[in-house]
């Protein structure tokens, strides 16, 4: 049995598209050229579209319900207030493509990518759903190393997800309070906190900056404050006196692989401690970059 867009050519009756404004279900539409039509109020139902050119095409008010796009081509196609209810699109192409106020719920995209701009509002309202639709997306953008689209579909994605969560804690629907009981909601709140932890720690790893930012915040701030704190358990080698700018090198030096070397020793538990953690820190912080680093070689 043909399984993947095959499937999709199966037990569907060959027809011609005609601009009458006929539904047209069951169907196959295959190597047509529909440039520059204007589909406009039509109905198709669980028809399939292979090798269909829609180039300069306005699609307009329209439904398509469980349709599959096999190779279609939408360059500078105008997709306006449409529905894609639970459709799927294979290998299609949407060079210059407009989109907008259209309904992709249960959408599903395989080796085609939209530019994230065109379609970041229309994406499902509802936040399991706009997951889905944008990992989707998200999977097909790195499919075609846009990297940039597809790190901007993955964090909608992981944005969409943390409101679902949000959602299924505060049981703010009937249907989140049915599906979510005392028990999953307690495993809801953990992924929801594990997941800003995440981003909050390197950006869920697409983002340099918030790493860079983390970084900078410990080793000019937060442990220069700590050090600073417990300064008496800290010496100076020569007995000189103690600057705030000598223990901000100190921390500098512990949490990043440098090879100068501080003048400020620690002598207490407390101090040592401090270190220890900010050496730790900073091996972390190391780890994370390199990994950054060879998702980066890997995408190119």
């Amino acid at each position: 049995m043909p399984t993947g867009p095959s499937a999709y050519l199966v037990g569907r009756k060959a027809v011609q598209l005609t601009d009458s404004g006929t539904d047209v279900t069951d169907s196959l539409i295959a190597a047509q050229r529909l440039d520059k039509w204007k589909i406009v109020n039509r109905r198709f139902r669980h028809t399939t579209f292979a090798n269909v050119s829609f180039m300069d095409t306005e699609l307009k008010d329209t439904e398509f319900m469980d349709c599959a796009f096999l190779n279609c081509y939408f360059r500078r196609a105008r997709i306006v207030t449409c529905s894609f209810v639970g459709s799927k699109f294979y290998g299609c192409e949407f060079p210059k493509a407009s989109v907008q106020s259209s309904n992709f719920r249960y959408a599903k995209f395989f080796s085609c990518a939209i530019p994230f701009d065109e379609m970041e509002h229309n994406l499902p309202p509802e936040p399991n759903l706009r997951e889905e639709v944008a990992l989707g997306l998200a999977i097909a953008a790195d499919e075609r190393s846009w990297g940039a689209e597809a790190r901007q579909y993955l964090l909608s994605a992981i944005a969409a997800r943390e409101d679902h969560l949000v959602a299924a804690v505060q049981g703010r629907s009937t249907w989140y309070k049915e599906h979510y009981p005392p028990l999953r909601r307690l495993g809801a709140l953990l992924a929801l906190a594990a997941s800003k932890l995440n981003g909050q720690l390197w950006g869920h790893g697409e983002r340099w900056t918030v790493l860079l930012r983390n970084l900078i915040i410990l080793a000019f701030l937060v442990f220069p404050a700590l050090l600073w704190f417990v300064r008496s358990e800290l010496q100076v080698a020569g007995d000189g006196t103690l600057q705030f700018g000598d223990v901000l090198w100190l921390s500098i030096t512990t949490i990043v692989p440098v090879s100068a070397v501080s003048s400020v020793s620690a002598s207490g538990a407390t101090s040592r401690a401090v270190l220890t953690f900010e050496a730790f820190a900073g091996i972390v912080i190391g780890g994370l970059f390199v990994t950054l680093l060879l998702r980066s070689v890997v995408k190119r």
